[in-house]
């Protein structure tokens, strides 16, 4: 099926291209999403007229995803599960769970912006996630799955030392380079 993009899509293409997927993608994704719309030549016109507007909106939502990347930069996530004395954990850690801890942290993230890059949490430790704020802004957070609240707590001091660090040592190179 032929459709016309209305949004930068990583996997498919940028705005106004003519893309053939498959209906049954276009049908129950692309098109509720109002992310295109069939190609027909009434379709293709009407696009040309709104095609301003159409990247004005994309821009502008760029530039939020930017912005939004700028706060996350450096984030991280410590999520407590309980788990065997081996380190499995019971159940997994899912994309809904890290946008609700997200957005108690003043982030209003979409559970499906989030990616898992193919593995599944199922055991303690430290994990990288990527976040998709628009098709061409993706941040790279890190999850960090524990047993306890202390081990939380002391995991959350380690990492503020750590960037505030990072942070000193940066400022000396500037300072340096000058």
């Amino acid at each position: 099926m032929l459709i016309i993009l209305k949004e930068n899509i990583r996997t498919l293409g940028k705005l106004g291209e003519l893309v053939k997927v498959k209906p049954g993608y276009a049908r129950n994704f692309l098109f509720p999403q109002r992310k295109a719309v069939k190609a027909t030549k009434e379709n293709l016109a009407k696009l040309e007229e709104q095609r301003l507007l159409l990247e004005e909106g994309n821009t502008k939502r760029l530039n939020v995803a930017k912005e939004l990347a700028l706060s996350l930069h450096d984030k991280f996530v410590v999520l407590i599960k309980q788990a065997s004395e081996d380190g499995k954990i019971f159940g997994s850690v899912t994309t809904r769970e890290i946008a609700k801890v997200l957005l108690q942290e003043g982030h209003a993230i979409d559970h499906r912006s989030l990616s898992f890059s193919g593995i599944s949490i199922k055991n303690l430790g430290k994990y990288q996630v990527n976040i998709e704020l628009h098709s061409e802004v993706i941040v790279p957070i890190t999850i960090y799955v524990v047993k306890s609240e202390t081990d939380a707590h002391e995991l959350r001091q380690v990492e503020l030392q750590n960037q505030k660090s990072q942070q000193q040592e940066a400022a000396q190179e500037d300072t340096n380079d000058e």
